[in-house]
């Protein structure tokens, strides 16, 4: 590649990052600047909610003093035995986010009632137990208020831009001068370095 090829490959590279740095730039001003109601936003949820769905879990957890008290004890009652109710801590029926972190993310990791995992650190020790994991249920617009208002607002922005760009293109009017076209000499000058 020649030095004025390359010189051309990066001019358009420039125009297109400006042209993209442009188009974003538009479109966020049209996301931001579109208002939108209470009712609306109670309506794409409404419309969307499946989006919001969470799965709920149950867990049970067993506190020790020590990682070998509390894997002396996941051994004892063996691979079908299970916590029990009485003596352990019920954490759940919780969507994942509501639980102790000191649980996560290992805990999440459980699949199948029963499964147990020996978590901790330092003094503080437990073995955690999947109890059961419960249908899927949505989370209420207060908690995803935040996520509701940004899909609708990109979509509106979306469909606004849209009709922008359509409305520009049809105003927009175009010259061909035809005696450009048929001059030679300007197309064998096209290779050539500005």
């Amino acid at each position: 590649m020649t030095l004025r090829e390359r010189i051309a490959a990066i001019r358009r590279e420039a125009a297109k990052r400006e042209e993209d740095a442009l188009r974003n730039a538009l479109f966020e001003t049209i996301r931001d600047g579109i208002e939108l109601t209470e009712d609306e936003l109670q309506q794409h949820y409404k419309e969307t909610e499946a989006r919001y769905f969470e799965r709920q879990i149950h867990l049970r957890r067993l506190a020790f003093d020590s990682e070998e008290a509390a894997r002396a004890a996941d051994a004892a009652i063996g691979p079908a035995g299970r916590l029990d109710p009485e003596t352990s801590e019920n954490l759940g029926p919780a969507i994942p986010r509501d639980l102790p972190r000191s649980i996560l993310p290992e805990a999440l990791h459980l699949r199948v009632p029963g499964e147990r995992v020996v978590l901790g650190e330092g003094e503080e020790w437990a073995l955690v137990e999947l109890v059961e994991i419960l249908a899927a249920v949505p989370r209420p617009i207060e908690q995803v208020r935040d996520r509701v208002e940004a899909s609708l607002r990109t979509l509106r922005a979306q469909a606004a831009f849209h009709d922008l760009v359509e409305r520009l293109r049809a105003e927009a009017k175009i010259e061909i001068d035809e005696s450009v076209i048929a001059d030679k000499a300007l197309w064998d000058r096209s290779g050539e370095a500005e």
